[in-house]
Protein backbone atom coordinates (compact mmCIF):
# COMPACT_ATOMS: atom_id res chain seq x y z
CA UNK A 1 0.00 0.00 0.00
CA UNK A 2 1.64 3.76 -1.03
CA UNK A 3 1.58 5.98 1.65
CA UNK A 4 2.39 9.73 0.54
CA UNK A 5 4.72 11.72 3.06
CA UNK A 6 5.92 14.95 2.40
CA UNK A 7 9.95 16.58 2.49
CA UNK A 8 9.94 20.14 3.27
CA UNK A 9 12.68 21.97 1.79
CA UNK A 10 13.70 25.81 2.83
CA UNK A 11 15.20 28.43 0.32
CA UNK A 12 17.10 31.25 3.34
CA UNK A 13 17.45 33.60 0.29
CA UNK A 14 13.68 33.77 -0.85
CA UNK A 15 12.34 32.71 2.27
CA UNK A 16 10.07 29.96 0.74
CA UNK A 17 8.92 26.57 2.20
CA UNK A 18 8.43 24.02 -0.49
CA UNK A 19 6.84 20.93 -0.18
CA UNK A 20 7.55 17.81 -2.16
CA UNK A 21 5.11 14.54 -2.01
CA UNK A 22 6.72 11.46 -1.66
CA UNK A 23 4.99 7.96 -2.62
CA UNK A 24 6.35 5.23 -0.08
CA UNK A 25 5.47 1.66 -0.46
CA UNK A 26 8.00 0.24 2.75
CA UNK A 27 8.16 1.27 5.92
CA UNK A 28 11.44 2.90 5.55
CA UNK A 29 12.85 5.17 2.56
CA UNK A 30 16.32 6.67 2.82
CA UNK A 31 17.24 10.28 1.44
CA UNK A 32 21.00 12.19 0.86
CA UNK A 33 22.21 14.78 -0.68
CA UNK A 34 25.02 15.14 -3.59
CA UNK A 35 26.01 18.14 -6.07
CA UNK A 36 22.71 19.91 -5.10
CA UNK A 37 20.31 17.49 -5.86
CA UNK A 38 18.19 15.32 -3.75
CA UNK A 39 18.18 11.60 -3.58
CA UNK A 40 15.52 9.36 -2.41
CA UNK A 41 15.39 5.38 -2.07
CA UNK A 42 12.61 3.24 -1.33
CA UNK A 43 11.88 -0.39 -1.82
CA UNK A 44 11.42 -0.29 -5.36
CA UNK A 45 12.40 2.72 -6.76
CA UNK A 46 15.85 5.38 -6.61
CA UNK A 47 15.20 8.63 -8.45
CA UNK A 48 16.92 12.17 -8.18
CA UNK A 49 14.11 13.97 -6.55
CA UNK A 50 15.15 17.59 -6.55
CA UNK A 51 15.68 20.29 -8.33
CA UNK A 52 13.88 18.04 -11.31
CA UNK A 53 12.45 14.43 -10.64
CA UNK A 54 14.20 11.54 -12.11
CA UNK A 55 13.72 7.74 -12.11
CA UNK A 56 17.25 6.62 -12.26
CA UNK A 57 16.89 2.81 -11.33
CA UNK A 58 13.35 0.62 -10.64
CA UNK A 59 14.37 -1.79 -8.15
CA UNK A 60 13.05 -5.68 -9.18
CA UNK A 61 10.04 -6.83 -7.78
CA UNK A 62 11.96 -10.12 -6.98
CA UNK A 63 13.71 -7.71 -4.36
CA UNK A 64 11.56 -5.32 -3.17
CA UNK A 65 9.80 -7.20 -0.26
CA UNK A 66 12.87 -7.24 1.62
CA UNK A 67 14.10 -4.44 0.10
CA UNK A 68 13.00 -1.36 2.35
CA UNK A 69 16.30 0.81 3.03
CA UNK A 70 17.70 0.65 6.32
CA UNK A 71 20.49 2.95 5.74
CA UNK A 72 21.89 5.16 3.42
CA UNK A 73 25.60 6.54 2.84
CA UNK A 74 26.99 8.68 0.18
CA UNK A 75 30.45 7.38 -0.46
CA UNK A 76 31.98 10.06 -2.90
CA UNK A 77 30.09 12.89 -5.00
CA UNK A 78 28.95 9.93 -7.37
CA UNK A 79 27.89 6.48 -4.89
CA UNK A 80 26.10 5.85 -2.54
CA UNK A 81 25.98 2.78 0.02
CA UNK A 82 22.21 1.27 0.49
CA UNK A 83 22.31 -1.32 3.17
CA UNK A 84 19.02 -3.30 3.49
CA UNK A 85 17.70 -6.96 4.36
CA UNK A 86 19.06 -7.57 0.25
CA UNK A 87 22.47 -6.74 1.44
CA UNK A 88 24.98 -3.53 0.94
CA UNK A 89 24.60 -1.95 -3.10
CA UNK A 90 26.64 0.78 -4.19
CA UNK A 91 24.74 3.01 -6.77
CA UNK A 92 26.14 5.48 -8.78
CA UNK A 93 24.14 8.30 -9.41
CA UNK A 94 26.11 9.52 -12.92
CA UNK A 95 25.48 6.21 -14.73
CA UNK A 96 22.70 4.46 -12.64
CA UNK A 97 24.52 1.74 -12.44
CA UNK A 98 24.50 -0.49 -9.28
CA UNK A 99 27.25 -3.02 -7.69
CA UNK A 100 26.48 -5.60 -4.76
CA UNK A 101 28.97 -5.25 -2.26
CA UNK A 102 27.57 -7.72 0.19
CA UNK A 103 24.64 -10.51 -0.37
CA UNK A 104 23.36 -12.46 3.28
CA UNK A 105 20.71 -14.29 3.01
CA UNK A 106 18.48 -14.21 6.23
CA UNK A 107 21.07 -10.93 7.56
CA UNK A 108 19.81 -7.91 7.47
CA UNK A 109 22.73 -4.82 6.91
CA UNK A 110 21.47 -2.07 9.12
CA UNK A 111 23.91 0.20 10.21
CA UNK A 112 27.29 1.73 7.62
CA UNK A 113 29.94 4.46 8.87
CA UNK A 114 32.78 5.81 6.76
CA UNK A 115 36.31 6.41 8.27
CA UNK A 116 38.17 7.38 5.67
CA UNK A 117 38.82 4.88 2.62
CA UNK A 118 36.96 2.14 4.96
CA UNK A 119 33.60 1.58 5.24
CA UNK A 120 31.91 -0.29 8.46
CA UNK A 121 28.92 -2.50 7.83
CA UNK A 122 26.93 -3.89 10.47
CA UNK A 123 24.40 -6.49 10.43
CA UNK A 124 21.87 -8.28 12.31
CA UNK A 125 22.86 -11.76 12.52
CA UNK A 126 26.39 -12.12 10.78
CA UNK A 127 28.63 -9.87 12.54
CA UNK A 128 30.43 -7.03 11.29
CA UNK A 129 32.76 -6.04 8.05
CA UNK A 130 35.40 -3.87 7.02
CA UNK A 131 35.53 -2.64 3.59
CA UNK A 132 38.71 -0.36 2.13
CA UNK A 133 36.81 1.31 -1.35
CA UNK A 134 37.64 -0.28 -4.69
CA UNK A 135 39.69 -3.11 -2.30
CA UNK A 136 38.32 -5.98 -0.47
CA UNK A 137 35.67 -6.66 2.52
CA UNK A 138 36.89 -8.33 5.36
CA UNK A 139 35.18 -9.53 8.56
CA UNK A 140 35.82 -7.68 11.16
CA UNK A 141 36.93 -9.35 14.02
CA UNK A 142 34.37 -10.90 16.50
CA UNK A 143 34.76 -10.05 20.65
CA UNK A 144 34.70 -12.85 23.17
CA UNK A 145 31.45 -12.61 24.12
CA UNK A 146 29.76 -13.14 20.10
CA UNK A 147 28.05 -9.63 20.73
CA UNK A 148 29.17 -7.92 17.28
CA UNK A 149 26.91 -10.63 15.70
CA UNK A 150 24.07 -8.00 16.26
CA UNK A 151 25.54 -4.60 15.24
CA UNK A 152 23.13 -1.99 15.57
CA UNK A 153 25.49 1.71 15.59
CA UNK A 154 28.87 2.41 14.54
CA UNK A 155 29.77 6.00 16.42
CA UNK A 156 33.12 7.90 16.39
CA UNK A 157 34.25 10.07 18.94
CA UNK A 158 36.78 12.36 18.86
CA UNK A 159 39.42 10.33 20.76
CA UNK A 160 39.72 8.42 17.99
CA UNK A 161 37.36 5.01 19.50
CA UNK A 162 34.78 3.53 17.41
CA UNK A 163 31.53 2.85 19.52
CA UNK A 164 29.30 -0.04 18.91
CA UNK A 165 25.94 -1.07 20.04
CA UNK A 166 24.79 -4.48 20.21
CA UNK A 167 21.96 -6.42 21.47
CA UNK A 168 24.03 -7.52 24.08
CA UNK A 169 25.35 -4.33 25.03
CA UNK A 170 28.13 -1.45 23.87
CA UNK A 171 31.39 -2.20 22.83
CA UNK A 172 34.25 0.67 22.21
CA UNK A 173 37.33 0.28 20.55
CA UNK A 174 40.03 1.91 19.02
CA UNK A 175 39.15 2.82 15.58
CA UNK A 176 43.04 2.13 13.68
CA UNK A 177 42.60 -0.93 15.85
CA UNK A 178 39.72 -2.21 13.58
CA UNK A 179 41.77 -0.62 10.71
CA UNK A 180 44.82 -2.25 11.51
CA UNK A 181 42.52 -5.94 11.74
CA UNK A 182 41.85 -5.05 7.78
CA UNK A 183 45.35 -4.84 6.98
CA UNK A 184 46.32 -8.26 9.23
CA UNK A 185 43.84 -10.56 9.49
CA UNK A 186 45.85 -12.22 12.43
CA UNK A 187 46.08 -9.23 14.74
CA UNK A 188 43.07 -9.11 17.55
CA UNK A 189 41.07 -5.91 18.48
CA UNK A 190 40.62 -5.49 22.09
CA UNK A 191 36.92 -4.28 23.14
CA UNK A 192 36.01 -2.62 26.09
CA UNK A 193 32.82 -4.01 27.24
CA UNK A 194 29.67 -1.23 28.75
Amino acid sequence: KKQISTIHSFNYKSKKKIEHSLPISGNNFGIWESNNKLYIVTNNVIEQYFPERNVLFTIPQTQQAKGDPISVLPIDKERVAIASCNGLVFFNTINSKIDTLLKLPNNCVRSLLKYKDYILIGTYGNGSYIYKLGERLSKIPLDKKRSLLYTHCFLLDSLGYCWISTNRGLLKTRIDNLVDSYQDAKREVYYHYY
